[in-house]
Formats: structure tokens, C-alpha cells, sequence
């Protein structure tokens, strides 16, 4: 609010001290658009949004490195996934 205030009506928060300070870390930018020209996105395969995100989930997956787990953590988890799961059994919904 203070940031609303400091710009004033009629005004932009582009060049404002707080847009500096937190453009980059606030900003969420989707790897999915594609902001090319029309002839460049001919040129670059004609790919529509569905498309790039499959590739993209695709690299993501393969570019993964399991961070490591401490076992008797692991087992833990897995004891009270399946405890969970023992009490409510999967249902199909068509």
C-alpha cells in the first residue's frame, strides 16, 4: 500500500523504487508463451502452448537430481502414505 501511495494517481510503478527492488524476485514469467514472431514460431516447428509444455516437463524430468533422503525419514513417510491410503481405498470416478 505504501508503494500505492508513493506513486500517485495518474502515475506508473515501472520506475518506482520498489518495482527496482522487487521485479525480479516477484515476477512469475511462464516458460510456455511464445513471444516470437508469427514466421519465427513457423520457423521454430509451429509448436502450440500444449507442445512446448510437453517438452519442457520432459527436460525438467530429465535434468532431475534426487536431492537425497534420509532413510529412516523415507520409511517413515512411506509407513504413513500407506496408513492413509489403508484407510480410504482408491476409488475409480468415470
Amino acid at each position: 500500500m505504501r508503494a500505492i501511495a508513493a506513486t500517485g494517481p495518474g502515475q506508473h510503478f515501472l520506475g518506482s523504487v520498489h518495482t527496482k527492488a522487487n521485479f525480479m524476485s516477484a515476477l512469475f514469467r511462464p516458460e510456455t508463451p511464445d513471444n516470437n514472431s508469427f514466421e519465427r514460431w513457423q520457423d521454430d516447428g509451429a509448436q502450440d502452448t500444449a507442445e512446448r509444455a510437453n517438452v519442457l516437463w520432459k527436460a525438467h524430468l530429465e535434468a532431475y537430481e534426487y536431492p537425497g533422503l534420509d532413510p529412516e525419514i523415507d520409511e517413515k513417510l512411506q509407513a504413513y502414505v500407506a496408513a492413509r491410503k489403508a484407510e480410504t481405498p482408491d476409488k475409480a470416478y468415470f
